[in-house]
Order: C-alpha cells, then sequence, then structure tokens
C-alpha cells in the first residue's frame, strides 16, 4: 500500500507527518533540522509506514535543505509543492485558515496523494551543477544590485551635481569613476585640471567627448547650494560608489568560477558519456548565447535541456503563454509563474539572437508590425530559440543560420498553400 508523507520544515526543526491511501494520519512527530534528526525522521517513516521506500511519496515545500539530499540518497520518491498553493490548499481542510507546522505537514501529506503528477519530482542532481546555479544566482543578484546603485547614484548626482550626467550619464564606466574621483562636487569641478582629464581620456579610449566639453560642463555654473548640502549629498554618493565598485569586482569573481565549472561540465560530457558536440557547445551556438546565459539554462534546467524536453522548457522558462478562456471571453498573458532566473536567460537569449543575427531581426520586426509588444515579440523568439535547441541536443549538432532560414522558408510556403 502506498504511503504519502508531508514534511514541513522550519530552521530549527521538522514536523513530519504520515497517511495512508484513505487519508487516515498514521502518526505525526517533530524532528531536529539537523543531520542527526534526518536520519532518526526516516528510521521514525520506515516504522510508521511499514512500506518500502518504493512506496513511500514525500511532498515539501522546497528542495534547498540538507534533508532533501539526504532522502534522495536513500532513494526516496520527492516532490515539491509551492508554498502559494498551500496556501489554496490548507483552506480545503480548514476554512477558518486556522495554522500549524503539524497541520501543515498532514495537508502536505493528502496533497500529495491527491494528485502526485501535477507537482514537480526532485531529481538527483550531480554538484556540478548545484554550484553552477549558486554562482549563476549570485551573479544575477549583484547584476540587479548594480543597477540598483548606479540609478540611485544619477538620483543624487541629479540633486546636487546635474552637469556631471550630462558628460557621463551612465555609472558603469571606469572613465567615469575616474573622472568622479578627481570631481565630485560643482566646486571641485572648479579646480579641475586639462591634463588630468585628457590623461583619463586618452588612458581608456573614450571618443564620446572631448576634454574642452568636459571641463566645459563640469565647470559650468550650476545650483547655487549650501556647503552642508553639497557635502551630505556627496558623502552619500561615495558610499553608494564604494558598493558599486565591490559588486563590479564581485561579478568578475562569479564569471571565473562559472567559466571553471561550465568548462568541468564540458569535460565530463566529452569524457564519460562521448558525446559528439556537448550541450555546452549546443547552447553556446545560438546567437546570442554568451558565457553567463549558457551557464544560467545549464544551471537552471540542466535536466530538461539534457533530455530535450522542449515543452517542459518553455513552460519553466516563462516562454509559454497563459491562456484564460470562460464562454466566449478568451485571455493570452505572459506566464509569470516560472523560473526568474531562466526568464533572465531566454530575454538575453533573444536580444542578442535579434540584434546579431538578420533572420532573427525580421522576426521580431513582423512581430512588431502585428502590434505586439517589445517583450511578447522576445519572448516569441525565445520560444523558438528553445525549439531549435531542443532540435540540436536531439541531433547533437551545432545550430546553422541557413538551415534555420531554409525551414522558415518551407513553412511560410505551406502556410501560403493552404486554402
Amino acid at each position: 500500500m502506498k504511503t504519502f508523507v508531508g514534511i514541513d520544515w522550519g530552521r530549527q526543526d521538522l514536523w513530519v507527518a504520515v497517511v495512508d491511501q484513505d487519508e487516515n494520519t498514521l502518526g505525526a512527530k517533530r524532528f531536529d533540522n539537523t543531520m542527526r534528526g534526518a536520519k532518526e525522521m526516516i528510521e521514525w517513516i520506515l516504522k510508521v509506514s511499514s512500506c518500502e521506500k518504493e512506496e513511500i511519496a514525500i511532498g515539501i515545500e522546497t528542495k534547498s535543505l540538507s534533508v532533501v539530499d539526504v532522502l534522495l540518497e536513500e532513494d526516496f520518491e520527492v516532490f515539491t509543492i509551492s508554498p502559494f498553493c498551500m496556501e489554496k490548499f490548507r483552506g480545503m481542510y480548514s476554512p477558518s485558515r486556522s495554522k500549524s507546522d503539524k497541520q501543515d505537514a498532514v495537508v502536505l501529506a493528502r496533497t500529495i496523494r491527491r494528485d502526485p503528477k501535477a507537482f514537480r519530482k526532485v531529481v538527483k542532481e550531480d554538484e556540478k551543477i548545484a554550484r553552477l546555479r549558486e554562482w549563476t544566482r549570485r551573479l544575477c543578484d549583484i547584476k540587479e544590485e548594480q543597477v540598483r546603485l548606479m540609478n540611485r547614484i544619477q538620483d543624487f548626482l541629479a540633486r546636487y551635481f546635474p552637469n556631471f550626467l550630462r558628460i557621463a550619464p551612465s555609472f558603469d564606466s571606469k572613465w567615469v569613476w575616474e573622472l568622479w574621483e578627481i570631481c565630485k562636487s560643482p566646486r571641485e569641478a572648479k579646480k579641475l585640471k586639462r591634463e588630468t582629464v585628457e590623461k583619463i581620456l586618452k588612458w581608456h579610449k573614450v571618443r564620446s567627448v572631448t576634454v574642452e566639453q568636459v571641463i566645459s560642463e563640469l565647470s559650468e555654473e550650476g545650483l547655487i547650494q549650501s556647503k552642508d548640502f553639497e557635502k551630505d549629498y556627496k558623502a552619500l554618493v561615495e558610499m553608494d560608489f564604494e558598493r558599486l565598485v565591490q559588486a563590479f569586482e564581485q561579478a568578475k569573481v562569479c564569471e571565473r568560477h562559472i567559466d571553471r565549472i561550465t568548462q568541468e561540465i564540458e569535460r565530463w560530457e566529452r569524457k564519460e558519456e562521448n558525446r559528439k558536440v556537448t550541450t555546452v557547445e549546443s547552447i553556446s551556438s545560438l546567437p546570442g548565447a554568451g558565457r553567463v546565459v549558457t551557464a544560467i539554462i545549464l544551471a537552471e534546467a540542466y535536466s530538461l535541456v539534457r533530455n530535450a524536453k522542449y515543452r517542459e522548457l518553455r513552460i519553466y522558462s516563462g516562454a509559454a503563454p497563459v491562456t484564460r478562456q470562460s464562454g466566449s471571453s478568451r485571455f493570452v498573458m505572459m506566464r509569470r509563474s516560472c523560473n526568474r532566473y531562466l526568464r533572465y536567460a531566454l530575454y538575453h537569449l533573444a536580444r542578442g539572437a535579434m540584434v546579431n543575427s538578420v533572420h532573427w531581426r525580421r522576426l521580431y520586426a513582423e512581430e512588431r508590425r502585428r502590434g505586439k509588444r517589445h517583450g511578447t515579440a522576445l519572448r516569441k523568439i525565445g520560444d523558438k530559440l528553445l525549439c531549435i535547441l531542443a532540435r540540436l541536443l536531439i541531433d547533437q549538432s551545432l545550430y546553422d543560420e541557413e538551415v534555420v532560414k531554409k525551414n522558415a522558408e518551407k513553412k511560410l510556403a505551406l502556410t501560403e498553400r493552404r486554402p
């Protein structure tokens, strides 16, 4: 007889509930969230259920836990259930929405019993993929922090030193950093030397502005402000500038680790599986797929990519739209329930393809002529690129622009022949 287990996790402890196929609670118990507690939990589950490991299904709200790794090592079936879904399921058993850790564990077990196919099964993955995922996610978070800091610096400069933004509207270049180091306020701009500015522009090979433009714009009379006002805003920019420089340095460290692990995965595929073309090579051959985009796709959806599961991949990445239909009304909208890191990678993959390829630029222009927005057009390009990637992985081949064009022309010809 199949047995179902729900685990409600906390930082200190785990509440575990076991139910049978008739949803009768066989037991519920609390364990410490430690390796010793995980082993005791497994022994208790086997004792209470009186089943083999293959007959036990376990539901939990997240897979990023050491207890999940222990369960997978012991060959248990583990399914993840979104906390958002848990709110809905809790209301089925308690209309008053009362909540406790023990009750949540029971709800998890009963939910898994009702429809286990509706939830994502956790697959044991290689440790290289887990390490790559942590580095790519950290890099994405750092990139977001960089944008946030640059926007805040620009807001502060617009308040007390707007002339600087005329020369450098963006704060992502090193020559801008060096220029700001010697010219942090309107009062310092008046003491700016021509030789210093010329040296900075020459060293960084800047041609967008000239020395005369920099000196004339920065030394131009600006807003009349008190010394205290200027001093405080200058200090705020200095704080954010230090964090911005640190964020750029950390991004470089992340990229080095990402390159190292990606090369490890490529060597492993070539050696262990004797693949003619590795997964890394197939992804990176796509137009617009740089090293970071390739690494994110590998890290977030390695099992889906390796098995060429196009349908699951387009859903997981947010490329597949959501259709809501009732009666005569029908709405098609963007899928929001997806992996945000994979969506980020797919967006930049599609955008890079649109910029670097004439074929994809033409497809983007056609979508825009039909009235589609920028994001919608890029999602369609990303969806088609995922379909092509699945074909490349099955055939163990690389992307060929000419083959893609011919297939698109054949499809268009067949469409025009239809009555």
